[in-house]
């Protein structure tokens, strides 16, 4: 299946009227995508959404890490990983390795073998933090993300400090913009009234009318040659351990 099937396809079932249906890949903890090649950024600005689900055998991992070079070492720009006890952890830091944006501990616990929707934005000094449509005040401090720092690598379903993910994800988008998601209609454009996902478009800009940075699928069901393929602006992904990814199933609604 061409890449260009594989977009007409999938946005065929947002069209006509017809729900659109999500579909996502599993990690079974050994593979990931990776992209070492440096992402075009803008400041401090970030907007963050994905779909996930973790197994009930595993330990979870990290959905997303971003690592990177700084002042101090080598360091976690950002990353949200799913822990055993199925709390939700997040960081987004600055070059100095201090964080910018964090989780409260104990906050955003999830429920295995369901699935759940992530969505965050920043932009240097306000933050907006969403689990399954649900409101939450993370620690902020002012400050911009070392976009421009240097870079090891992006990883997705992977880390290079933390366990490798054990479960299921789909539709990832990251961006350089600053989206507010206090405002409902801009969370509506991530998942429809039945808390499931919406068609972001063949390349994401459904979500404000432009091309974005990251726009991953990861649906399983074109084949895992187009995993890493990127429909945002940046680099594709690099598939590690194509035999450990999975059937991650039809995305669900959120609880």
């Amino acid at each position: 299946m061409s890449l260009i099937t594989q977009k007409t396809n999938l946005a065929a079932a947002g069209a006509g009227g017809a729900a659109y249906v999500a579909n996502g890949v599993d990690w079974n903890g050994t593979a990931y995508l990776d992209n070492t090649t440096a992402l075009r950024t803008n400041g401090g600005n970030f907007t963050m959404s994905l779909w996930f689900k973790k197994d009930s055998s595993s330990s979870g991992g990290a959905l997303v890490h971003q690592a990177m070079n700084g002042l101090y070492g080598a360091y976690p720009a950002f990353y949200l990983q799913q822990n055993t006890n199925e709390s939700t952890g997040w960081d987004l830091n600055s070059y100095l390795g201090s964080i910018l944006m964090a989780r409260s501990t104990g906050n955003y616990s999830t429920n295995d073998d369901e699935w759940n929707h992530w969505m965050c934005s920043w932009n240097g000094s306000s933050a907006h933090l969403y689990l399954n449509g649900t409101s939450y005040t993370p620690s902020v401090t002012s400050g911009e993300i070392p976009w421009t720092d240097g870079r090891i690598d992006t990883r997705i379903g992977g880390s290079s400090v933390y366990n490798n993910y054990n479960g299921s994800m789909a539709e990832l988008f990251i961006d350089d913009t600053y989206i507010d998601l206090s405002k409902a209609s801009n969370r509506a454009k991530f998942y429809d009234d039945d808390n499931k996902p919406v068609d972001l478009g063949d390349d994401g800009s459904n979500v404000t009318g432009s091309q974005h940075l990251v726009y991953l699928k990861l649906d399983y069901t074109a084949g895992t040659s187009y995993l890493g393929d990127n429909l945002g602006t940046s680099n594709n992904f690099t598939l590690y351990g194509a035999a450990a990814a999975t059937d991650g199933g039809e995305v669900g609604a959120f609880s």
